[in-house]
């Protein structure tokens, strides 16, 4: 994690300032939605637990890590390794009942945020305009309410960021324009594009130089602070900063957070929004083979997505994913554009009185059904074939 710097210091207030910077490597941040960040790193200074922890990225606050170290390990070379969980774990205990009516987003935080025992900073809340008639919540978090409420904003047509930043100030306002992962521009056709990105490595692992390499043909560097070429935009979370899980002078393709190349043709052709593909990166984590990517995503399906029974198409594939709900033919707008997200083949099936969706695996159409537990593989065509296709924003009822 050459490209920012590590402070640590034993002040237990966030509002105390008296960090000093270490050494450091085999660095990691582990970006999660909902629920902690966690960072590990080594170095050889003996840190005890509940030390402060920053690592400043060059990029601002909205990116790094802010937290605190809860378990020490010492490594047999004279190191210490240290595990540490983010600020956000500070907003996620649980409330008694709270009820609110005719309250704006703002000022319904700004009342939670006064009323907690860790007398938060009200410094990352920006005024919302849009009143909630009424709203209630049992033994939820301020990180849950606040989650939700992004999502009621994003419904009324003002879409909102929501994190906690490095110094532990939550952020609650107007979105800004950026997506993590691999952000770089279409090249070419946009079908047969070879993007990777590689790293060179000191011997004790410390990223020197990232490489945006298109073709065989190296097309941007970063050294030290220096962020990608705004053409290729940047790499951010565990594919650039991270130093574990890479080959030296190799290529580093495992982050969660990446665009599989062989579903960015895909995602042009039918747009896919950004929260789809993220989504599916993370269900298939580590698999390699097409097989352990559907089963992935069929599985994750199957415990996540409940079935409703409607007519025809409601919500689209990303309405089912923010639901959590569809019928036949919404589950399989979500599952063709998360599974063709990630390079798999795809297409929809429209029997009699049903959707679902198939894919290619071993060169056969296989059933991928998530709205039935027999639906891997094994589908009963009932009242028979009616038509293919190939959109996975679009099906005729």
């Amino acid at each position: 994690m050459s490209v920012g710097t590590l402070y640590v210091s034993n002040t237990a207030k966030l509002s105390q300032t008296n960090f000093h910077a270490v050494p450091f490597n085999n660095s990691k941040i582990e970006y999660k939605s909902d629920s902690a960040d966690a960072f590990s790193f080594r170095t050889n200074e003996r840190l005890p637990q509940g030390t402060r922890v920053r690592y400043n990225d060059p990029r601002g606050k909205r990116y790094g890590f802010g937290g605190q170290i809860y378990k020490v390990h010492e490594t047999t070379n004279g190191l210490y390794e240290y595990d540490c969980v983010s600020y956000l774990r500070l907003y996620m205990g649980k409330i008694g009942s709270v009820s609110y009516s005719n309250i704006t987003s703002y000022n319904l935080l700004k009342k939670l945020l006064k009323n907690d025992p860790n007398n938060f900073s009200l410094a990352g809340l920006t005024k919302t305009t849009n009143k909630h008639t009424y709203l209630k919540w049992e033994k939820k978090s301020i990180w849950e309410i606040a989650r939700q409420l992004q999502y009621l904003e994003w419904k009324a047509g003002n879409p909102v960021e929501c994190y906690v930043d490095i110094d532990g100030i939550l952020h609650f306002g107007k979105s800004i324009n950026t997506e993590q992962g691999y952000k770089f521009s279409t090249q070419g056709d946009g079908t047969n594009m070879i993007i990777d990105y590689e790293e060179t490595l000191t011997t004790d692992d410390v990223v020197t130089v990232g490489r945006v390499v298109y073709n065989g043909a190296t097309k941007a560097t970063a050294k030290a602070s220096k962020e990608m070429i705004a053409t290729w935009g940047y790499i951010e979370g565990d594919a650039f900063d991270c130093t574990e899980n890479v080959t030296k002078g190799g290529s580093n393709n495992s982050s969660s957070s990446d665009t599989n190349s062989d579903g960015q043709a895909f995602i042009n052709k039918y747009n896919i929004n950004t929260k789809i593909v993220k989504q599916a990166n993370s269900i298939i984590g580590s698999a390699k083979t097409d097989n352990a990517k559907a089963k992935a995503i069929w599985k994750w399906m199957r415990n996540n997505i409940k079935y409703s029974n409607y007519a025809c198409t409601k919500k689209g594939a990303l309405g089912t994913l923010n639901k959590r709900n569809g019928n036949c033919a919404d589950q399989t707008h979500l599952y063709m554009s998360l599974a063709g997200s990630v390079g798999l083949q795809v297409r929809c099936n429209h029997i009699k009185g049903h959707f679902y969706p198939e894919t290619k695996l071993n060169s056969k159409w296989f059933a991928t059904d998530t709205t039935t537990s027999k639906g891997w593989g094994n589908h009963a065509m009932n009242g028979g074939h009616l038509a293919y296709y190939s959109n996975p924003n679009t099906f005729n009822c």
